[in-house]
């Protein structure tokens, strides 16, 4: 009888790892992800700052109330304006949103463990898991 327990006990504990590993492969694939998800943000953010920039540099130098000439320069500036404000207004919420998802699943990655304790004081084997 204590072999069928001690061997269903390991078998528990060897399941429950395989678990964990299953678990934790998981949370790294959503942990890059969002790694990506920020990155990709910052980067589409600094291209639509950089588009405003451009944008009102070449609406500042082609405006003339009394001269028509400058107007398909000024309208270029007023598109790039346009497409500038929209990449920030994408990229500041995507780069905020994968920085609290990976936050999210690290704190998470770090409190997954599965261990057994073997304690010299108390008799018997015990099985944590924590997730």
């Amino acid at each position: 009888m204590k072999v069928i327990l001690t061997l269903l006990i390991v078998l528990l504990a060897v399941q429950t790892y395989a678990q964990q590993n299953i678990q934790r492969a998981e949370l790294e694939l959503k942990m890059e992800k969002s790694r990506h998800v920020k990155a990709g943000g910052a980067a589409i953010a600094a291209l639509g700052g950089i588009l405003v920039i451009s944008g009102v540099l070449t609406m500042r130098q082609n405006f003339d109330l009394w001269d028509d000439d400058g107007d398909d320069n000024f309208k270029t500036g007023a598109v790039l304006l346009a497409f500038g404000i929209g990449g920030m207004g994408v990229g500041i919420p995507m780069t905020a949103v994968g920085a609290r998802n990976q936050r999210k699943y690290k704190k998470q990655l770090e409190a997954i463990s599965v261990g057994v304790n073997l304690t010299p004081h108390n008799k018997g084997l015990s099985l944590t898991y924590r997730f």
